[in-house]
């Protein structure tokens, strides 16, 4: 169905299902690939597509790598600086925050501030 839909929708990507008939080993091996964003299309499609035709190919077949393809996307496009997150400076958010005003800590899994937070309280006397 999602070939058949970008088959009739999208003029540039005409064509990728009659690909999938005739090179079905080779769409298995990429669709199968645990990094498809990364990995050559199969036939001329690798030639034939930019990135964006890539990307649209990737929404319809692996939705599951989105986000990543995206990611590559606009690190290529835009620059990395827009996809790598800021570093963290716990000075200059203490010196930005206020008495009244708490901090609130969005985490990523595996990112724990407790250890950096007592430090710092050591530091300024204010610790245990």
């Amino acid at each position: 169905e999602n070939l058949a839909e970008m088959d009739n929708k999208l003029p540039n990507l005409r064509g990728v299902a009659a690909s999938f008939e005739q090179n079905t080993s080779e769409w298995k091996k990429w669709y199968t690939n645990p990094e498809p964003e990364a990995a050559p299309l199969p036939g001329e499609w690798e030639n034939k597509c930019n990135q964006l035709q890539r990307l649209n190919l990737i929404r319809f077949l692996r939705p599951d790598r989105v986000i990543f393809a995206v990611s590559t996307f606009v690190a290529n496009n835009l620059g990395p600086k827009f996809v790598e997150p800021p570093p963290f400076d716990l000075d200059s958010v203490y010196t930005d925050s206020a008495p009244t005003a708490p901090l609130i800590f969005v985490l990523s899994p595996g990112v724990d501030p407790v250890i950096m937070l007592k430090v710092k309280a050591e530091h300024r006397g204010i610790g245990d």
